[in-house]
């Protein structure tokens, strides 16, 4: 190894840009930490804070997001899924972790499925929560951080909320999962069926872009004011759902009732 750990370019090579830790580097050259950071010491290369190396240890190995994968989380980021940033000591963002939360464990397992599928790994063990007032249960899921999924929660937040890009495209896979989180299929006056989508916590001129892209694609709706949420035609009820298409199997003995026309 020539004592690789004695040379200044070498570890700071390691320690520095490639971020590895004291123990990471040891093993590369066969000796205990502690010599590591002997000669780090030695060569003036800074110690890491506890805060910062706890930080570095969430970090996870890159990862590729395909395009169905991309537009599986912004439908499910839309509805209710969430992206929730990490930032380190200085303040920095420097990672994100998806969020799931559902009444209905079989939803949360398979969101967390669909991420495992495309190799995005599941943080600890799917949170059970009893509200202590209602006494009403929810799971809560979470994945691991990655740099990656910080994009996306820049995309679609603003100043910690979320947002409606207006460069969205309104894909079938998108829309999909928005309307498994917050969409319904209703009955009118005249026992016509209409789909709704929960839109009340974006901002009424996202509503009114969105509502206004559904309509350029032919799915007529409007923005109700008293609500902040989007209606659709009741004579476009079938039409929106031949554009998402089916309920995904996995959940449809919960969901099944929402494409029931």
């Amino acid at each position: 190894m020539n004592k690789l750990w004695k040379d200044k370019d070498w570890l700071y090579q390691k320690y520095v840009v490639e971020k590895l830790n004291q123990t990471e580097m040891a093993k590369l050259v066969g000796v205990a930490s502690s010599t590591i950071r002997k000669h780090l010491i030695k060569n003036d290369i800074p110690i890491r804070s506890l805060s910062e190396t706890l930080f570095l240890c969430r970090k996870n190995p890159p990862i590729t997001i395909s395009d169905e994968m991309m537009e599986f989380i912004q439908g499910n980021v839309l509805g209710d899924g969430g992206i929730f940033s990490v930032s380190d000591k200085k303040n920095i963002q420097r990672t994100a972790s998806y969020s799931h939360s559902s009444k209905y464990l079989d939803i949360v397992l398979y969101i967390k499925s669909v991420f495992e599928k495309n190799n995005i790994e599941t943080m600890g063990k799917i949170n059970r929560f009893v509200h202590k007032k209602s006494g009403a249960v929810y799971y809560q899921y979470w994945t691991k951080h990655y740099v990656e999924l910080l994009d996306i929660r820049k995309y679609m937040y603003k100043n910690g909320k979320k947002i409606i890009p207006r460069d969205l495209e309104l894909t079938p896979t998108i829309v999909l999962h928005w309307y498994i989180g917050d969409g319904s299929l209703s009955k009118c006056s005249h026992n016509k069926k209409y789909v709704r989508i929960c839109s009340e916590g974006f901002p009424i001129e996202d509503v009114e872009f969105v509502v206004e892209k559904f309509c350029k694609m032919g799915l007529t709706c409007t923005r109700q004011p008293s609500c902040n949420t989007i209606r659709f035609a009741t004579n476009k009820t079938g039409d929106f759902l031949d554009f998402v298409g089916p309920c995904p199997s996995e959940i449809e003995h919960i969901y099944g009732y929402k494409f029931d026309y």
